[in-house]
């Protein structure tokens, strides 16, 4: 499992939208395979959601995770400060 500082990453990385696998991996140096396993269990928990891509070329479409309200709630008890985090993307300085 990722440590706590790489979870809280990819939540803030969640807040200002949904973020595909491959965003996510390479915003973190994580492989794909284990930034896949953890949003399949903050999922299962009720703190993501997934959907698919809206695509209209051959081929699978990626799934674009985004944190549910739950999530908000429980990241927030852990450290993550939203507003500051849709600040910070709103004004361009993603970690």
């Amino acid at each position: 499992m990722a440590d706590e500082e790489t979870v809280l990453q990819i939540a803030r990385m969640l807040v200002g939208g949904g973020k595909k696998i491959s965003e996510l991996a390479s915003a973190t140096d994580l492989p794909r395979w284990k930034i896949a396993r953890l949003l399949k269990r903050l999922e299962k928990l009720g703190f993501l959601r997934s959907e698919d891509e809206v695509k209209f070329s051959p081929g699978r479409p990626a799934k674009i995770y985004s944190l549910t309200k739950e999530g908000i709630r429980f990241f927030s008890k852990r450290g993550l400060r939203l507003v500051e985090a849709r600040r910070d993307l709103a004004s361009g300085n993603s970690e």
